[in-house]
């Protein structure tokens, strides 16, 4: 699933240049989280930017980079939380000891 979850789903990905259904499931659902945590995380380079910024680029990409179909789940699960990891996406994760 690793090694796949670069590929994109129009097959213009690596390693392999698998598409749609060719590429495991697993991979192509790691991608799509893999995504939203780039969009919606600082990086040394980037900004955070918000969770609405990145449903939107995920659905942007959508059959062509993401399955359509994972995308549609993925925003329509995230968008019905009740309160949406969506606005604190941002912040600071809270690292827990053995003991929590």
């Amino acid at each position: 699933m690793v090694k796949h979850h670069r590929g994109s789903f129009d097959g213009s990905g690596y390693p392999d240049a698998l598409n749609s259904a060719q590429i495991p499931l697993g991979a192509r659902i790691i991608a799509i989280a893999d995504a939203y945590d780039t969009i919606t995380s600082d990086r040394t380079y980037k900004k955070a930017r918000s969770s609405a910024d990145a449903l939107a680029e995920l659905e942007r990409c959508a059959n062509a980079q993401f399955d359509g179909e994972l995308v549609a789940i993925f925003v329509k699960t995230l968008r019905q939380l009740p309160n949406p990891v969506l606005e604190s996406a941002s912040a600071p994760a809270q690292v827990r000891g053995a003991n929590d």
